[in-house]
Formats: C-alpha cells, sequence, structure tokens
C-alpha cells in the first residue's frame, strides 16, 4: 500500500500533467480536483502542503511555462557541486567482485512510490521505483545475474532513504557501488553535480564531460542510471524545456522536480 506523502506527489505530478495537456483550455478549479477525485478543499491543502502555492498560482505559472518552454521553479544549473553531491563517495565494480557480489536488497516506501534498494558490502549498487515486488526483485536479478541475494535491510538502505527528506543533514557520506562502462560512470558522476532545485540537459551534459557531440550517449548513459533519486537523472531535460523521458515514468519524474523545487 502507498503512504499519504506517495499517493499526494502522486496526485500532484497528474495535476500539474493535466493542467500542462489543458493549457489552452479553460481550466477551473473544480475541474482539476474532480480530475484527482478531490474536493476544491482539499486541493488547497495539497498544493499548499507540497509546493507551497494555491492551486490558482501553479496553473498560472504551468501556463506560462506551457507557453514559453521553460521550466517552472527550476533554473538552469549552474555548474557548481550542490552540498549533497559532496556526501556521496563512489566506487566501480571490477570484474572479479562483480563475479562474486552478495547483494542484500530491502523494499520500502518514498514520497514517490515503493522503492526497492540494493547494496553491496561497499555501498549502494541499485535503487529503483517499482510498486510490485516480484519485478523490482525481477530487474535487480537481470542487472546482477551472478549474484547471490538475501532480502535484508541494512544501514546502507536506511542511509539512502534520508535523501528523500530535504532538511536532513548529512553527516556521513553515502558510498555507492556502482556497474558501469567508464562512459556511463562519468555521466553518473556529472550528474551528481546538478544541484537540488536545478536542471540541465542532455547537450550540456555532453559538453561538460568534454564531448559535445555525444547528446544521445549521453541520454542513453542517464537512462541506464542503476541509482534512482540519489544520482539524480530526474534533473536532466530537454533543450526545449520539455520535461523529457524518464525510466520511472514522466509523472513520477514531473512530481520529484515540483518537490525540489517546493
Amino acid at each position: 500500500m502507498k503512504n499519504k506523502d506517495s499517493i499526494n506527489s502522486m496526485k500532484i505530478a497528474q495535476a500539474i500533467e493535466y493542467i500542462l495537456e489543458n493549457s489552452k483550455k479553460e481550466l477551473p478549479l473544480e475541474k482539476i480536483a474532480k480530475k484527482l477525485e478531490l474536493n476544491t478543499e482539499e486541493i488547497h491543502l495539497l498544493f499548499r502542503n507540497w509546493v507551497d502555492m494555491d492551486p490558482d498560482t501553479l496553473i498560472h505559472q504551468l501556463e506560462s511555462l506551457s507557453m514559453s518552454n521553460t521550466s517552472i521553479g527550476s533554473p538552469w544549473e549552474e555548474n557548481k557541486p550542490s552540498s549533497i553531491s559532496a556526501s556521496i563517495h563512489y566506487n566501480k565494480i571490477s570484474p572479479e567482485e562483480y563475479r562474486n557480489l552478495h547483494i542484500e536488497y530491502s523494499f520500502n516506501e518514498s514520497p514517490f512510490g515503493k522503492v526497492i534498494i540494493a547494496s553491496t558490502e561497499k555501498g549502494i549498487c541499485y535503487l529503483a521505483f517499482e510498486e510490485q515486488e516480484c519485478a523490482a526483485f525481477a530487474n535487480l536479478k537481470a542487472r546482477f545475474p551472478q549474484a547471490r541475494f538475501s532480502e535484508n535491510e541494512e544501514s546502507f538502505h536506511q542511509q539512502a532513504l534520508t535523501f528523500f527528506n530535504k532538511n536532513y543533514i548529512h553527516k556521513e557520506p553515502i558510498h555507492l557501488h556502482l556497474k558501469g562502462t567508464d562512459f556511463q560512470i562519468q555521466v553518473w558522476e556529472q550528474l551528481l553535480k546538478i544541484p537540488m532545485g536545478k536542471l540541465s540537459t542532455y547537450g550540456t551534459l555532453a559538453q561538460q564531460i568534454g564531448k559535445p557531440k555525444a547528446s544521445r550517449a549521453v541520454g542513453t548513459a542517464i537512462g541506464n542510471n542503476p541509482i534512482a533519486f540519489i544520482i539524480p537523472c530526474h534533473r536532466v531535460i530537454q533543450s526545449s524545456g520539455k520535461i523529457g523521458g524518464y525510466k520511472w515514468g514522466d509523472i513520477r519524474k514531473n512530481a520529484i522536480i515540483n518537490w525540489e523545487n517546493s
């Protein structure tokens, strides 16, 4: 069962998507509330608690976004490492380690739905949004077919969950244990430099890693990101200002971006 925060975040994302899809139409608040199966009092409270603005203000900003193709509440990143990225350390999984991995995994709730978190003895190796536990574990096994698995929640998992609390102070660095090519890890490392509340584009990332013509390859590397949210691939959008795709769903991506900016 989804927790209250998860349900609310998805309702906000659905509202944003609905407003953007109907930006050229008159869209009274009552119609949005009906779409979300809420009354007008509930939708006012939801918007105020989640994005710290009333629905009319958000509707106006989203309509402006649709007309201008700029990102609401999300300035372009300024190429400065975020304070959170400084608390993330990573190691690459070596071929020998890959053949002898023991992975512990657990299922947890987040503000954006259920997540599976997995770790080796060296750090988090996988985090994905997935409501169905069987499908989540199958995807984990497909990524690490030679590993041994144990369902067990351990300290790395609890540490990963703190990233869903915007006000949490990271006193200890979190360790990631990454399986990827050198190019993929180079792209993922660049993602960690995008501060919360900022956005970048595929082309900008390609330039920053010294491969300005590799936007498509950068997009593929982002799509192979094994650690959702902590490695913030959701902060990369199209150069047109459109949100673009997301492995774990466009609605969820929209919810995360607006949550980070609230």
